[in-house]
């Protein structure tokens, strides 16, 4: 891979757009293993998650692999599509760290991103995904 150490990288973790593809575990682990020796920071996108296998466990194998090898990421995760909440703008961005002491300074410097854009996001969507995730019989 050609890109320097140290590197932020885009994943998908299900239905890579625009192919469609999907990854194995081996492959999965292979990545993995490629980030941690070239110290990436993975940023995965999961806007599809679900959809790949039916299963939102299953389409979550890379995001639980890489938290379980220790690696630090980010992750994007929309529920427009799996939710059907087009137009809600629900979703979220977490960000994966080994450091306690790195997690202000994180929460600081997404503060200061979000409220340049919005000061109070919308809540009719959040507000449904979280009666719809808990809820096995609803998914």
């Amino acid at each position: 891979m050609r890109a320097p150490n140290n590197s932020v990288i885009m994943l998908h973790a299900c239905c890579h757009n625009p192919t469609g593809c999907d990854l194995n575990h081996e492959q999965w682990n292979e990545i993995c293993s490629i980030c941690v020796s070239k110290k990436f920071v993975p940023w995965f996108d999961m806007a599809y998650q679900g959809f790949a296998t039916g299963d939102l466990d299953a389409d979550a194998y890379p995001i639980r692999l890489f938290e379980r090898r220790g690696v630090e990421f980010l992750l994007s995760q929309s529920f427009a599509k799996n939710l059907g909440l087009y137009g809600e703008r629900v979703g979220s961005c977490m960000v994966v760290c080994s450091d306690p002491a790195q997690v202000k300074c994180i929460q600081t410097q997404i503060s200061l991103a979000v409220r340049g854009m919005y000061s109070t996001p919308p809540s009719h969507g959040a507000m449904i995904a979280t009666t719809i995730l808990p809820d096995p019989e609803l998914l």
